[in-house]
């Protein structure tokens, strides 16, 4: 086995064309250009991607491992829908996990301090370029540092499930997309991060919740007008922001 001890210089550092085909539809999931309950046929997509009906395909299976995407019977793949109960059940978890993750802010290891920051600050970019859908997939990178600093492999394998449907759950919430609501809650994070790092755990954790119950509320809202065939989005609440 010594004679494959190479250096990081030899290690293969690419992304397929099917990762990359994946990644793009999970941002386009998140930000509301594929709404839940949205057909995906192949020949047409493909086209719009500038890929082959192959890669589409792998691609395809791979959001389908992620829990983003199912199959109907003629229809092919569709985005999956999620109920109000599927909001209550996933912002439950998301408060265990996250506001634990927040306590253990003080007494985490340097590189989850950096992880968290580079998250943050990565939103700020995208807000500086005004790309909403990178906006939010660095503040669900942001998600997953807080509960990284749990220091539980398993821990964040199961939040990886979580924040694909939070991408669904996104999804709902198109018209979040202006500049400012994303400004209000970037803000929001890196007072309530600094606020851990400073050891007033308490104050932090007592800001997340109230926008996550804020978000809960909202969501359930949306999405129980989306299945009765409402509309797939509503008008944000007084002080609501660019995601949940």
């Amino acid at each position: 086995m010594g004679r494959f001890l190479f250096g990081d210089d030899v290690k293969v550092k690419r992304i397929g064309a099917a990762d990359q085909v994946a990644q793009q539809l999970r941002t386009m999931i998140a930000d509301g250009r594929l709404p839940q309950g949205t057909r995906l046929p192949e020949v047409p997509l493909a086209a719009a991607l500038g890929v082959s009906r192959n890669t589409l395909r792998d691609a395809i299976r791979i959001l389908a491992a992620d829990g983003l995407l199912t199959h109907v019977y003629n229809r092919g793949a569709v985005v999956r829908s999620l109920s109000p109960d599927d909001v209550s059940d996933i912002y439950g978890l998301r408060r265990w996990l996250e506001l634990d993750g927040l306590a253990a802010v003080p007494d985490a290891p340097a590189d989850a301090h950096a992880a968290a920051h580079d998250a943050l600050d990565a939103c700020a970019t995208a807000l500086d370029r005004d790309d909403y859908g990178d906006f939010v997939e660095h503040e669900l990178d942001f998600h997953a540092a807080l509960v990284s600093h749990l220091g539980s492999p398993r821990l964040d394998r199961f939040f990886a499930q979580i924040i694909g449907e939070l991408r669904l759950l996104f999804s709902d919430l198109s018209s979040d997309s202006q500049a400012g609501r994303a400004a209000e809650i970037l803000e929001m994070y890196r007072w309530s991060y600094a606020a851990a790092e400073a050891g007033d755990v308490a104050g932090a954790q007592r800001r997340l919740t109230e926008h996550l119950d804020s978000y809960e509320a909202r969501l359930r809202e949306v999405t129980g007008a989306r299945l009765e065939g409402k509309g797939q989005d509503g008008e944000p609440s007084a002080g609501a922001s660019a995601s949940g």
